[in-house]
């Protein structure tokens, strides 16, 4: 399946500012590409007891990337606070990736197609140990890639990778406004030859 849209998700540690970041765009993305943006969130399972919480968290993601599939055949570009590189940053397993490779599978998302947009602060914003190795790791996550072959940026600011998404939703419009052109005029030379 040919996706038309485009898949960005946020990473980072907690108090990197995804959340902020998300409102800012929410507000700030300039009106005529409001029409072309969706943004998701992957709920959080904490409620749940550990040993249920990765299974939940795994069908709901499940369900998730099928809609962002849907949005994606309908040519949005959709902006996602965290992924699954999350947990394999915070607390990495080995079947990880290959659960979202089959979630990618089936849903016709290609990793390669994804963008991932880490916001690194110069200094972990947490003191903890936890939240420290998570920073460790989203270093090595921009500088040797993502395991499933995700398009990973790394930011020191919020405002690098706010401009990121923009330069990128502007671009997507552009094309679609490019893709619709084209369409309206084979529309069009139809008529008159036919």
């Amino acid at each position: 399946m040919t996706q038309k849209g485009k898949l960005v998700i946020l990473e980072g540690v907690e108090g990197a500012g995804k959340s902020t970041l998300i409102e800012q765009l929410k507000r700030e993305i300039p009106e005529e590409l409001r029409k072309y943006a969706v943004f998701v969130h992957e709920q959080g399972r904490q409620e749940l007891p550990f040993e249920h919480r990765e299974p939940a968290y795994w069908f709901h993601r499940l369900k998730l990337y099928i809609d962002i599939s849907l949005l994606l055949g309908e040519g949005m570009v959709v902006i996602a606070e965290r992924s699954w590189l999350s947990g394999w940053c915070y607390e990495p397993r080995m079947y990880q990736p290959a659960l979202m490779s089959v979630i990618y599978r089936g849903t016709g998302i290609a990793p390669e197609d994804v963008y991932v947009a880490v916001i690194q602060p110069e200094e972990c914003p947490a003191d903890d140990d936890r939240t420290r190795l998570a920073y460790e790791r989203y270093g090595e996550l921009i500088e040797y890639g993502s395991p499933l072959g995700e398009q990973v940026m790394g930011g020191r600011t919020t405002e690098s990778a706010k401009n990121f998404i923009l330069r990128l939703l502007q671009q997507h419009a552009d094309a679609m406004r490019g893709e619709n052109d084209d369409a309206e005029e084979t529309d069009a030379n139809a008529s008159v030859s036919g």
